[in-house]
């Protein structure tokens, strides 16, 4: 990992492996004061690094700084994944997410129709504790 900024509403992390940029996430808490409990996730990767378990091993890094460096007062982490992206929604599912709902946003002029999904810190606990 080249580098991690944090500060008291965001977690950027950005992965380099041999100077390739292979992805970057960013958990952003919905207020400064961290007093909400959520905070959104997102995630951007390398094209061609799709396919290599990239994805998942980025996700699973900032969940896992989101719950524990922001400490109990994050309670869940969301995130909204376009309806036609079948393997990034696949890729949420197997990091523990699950589909709340749906909504539609303006994306450069067009209507986009997402998922709406979430990973509350029970939850995540579970998932961690039935991996030890």
């Amino acid at each position: 990992m080249d580098s991690d900024v944090m500060d008291s509403d965001v977690i950027d992390s950005d992965v380099l492996d041999n100077d390739v940029l292979i992805g970057f996430t960013i958990l952003s808490v919905d207020d400064a004061e961290g007093k909400s409990g959520s905070a959104e996730f997102r995630i951007a990767l390398n094209p061609n690094m799709l396919s290599q378990g990239a994805g998942e091993r980025l996700a699973k890094m900032t969940i896992e700084k989101g719950f524990e460096e922001l400490g109990p007062c994050l309670q869940k982490i969301y995130l909204i994944v376009r309806k036609n992206n079948p393997r990034a929604k696949r890729l949420y599912e197997h990091c523990g997410f699950h589909e709340t709902g749906e909504c539609r946003k303006m994306v450069t002029g067009i209507i986009v129709d997402f998922f709406e999904m979430e990973l509350d810190r029970t939850n995540w606990k579970r998932r961690i504790e039935a991996n030890e």
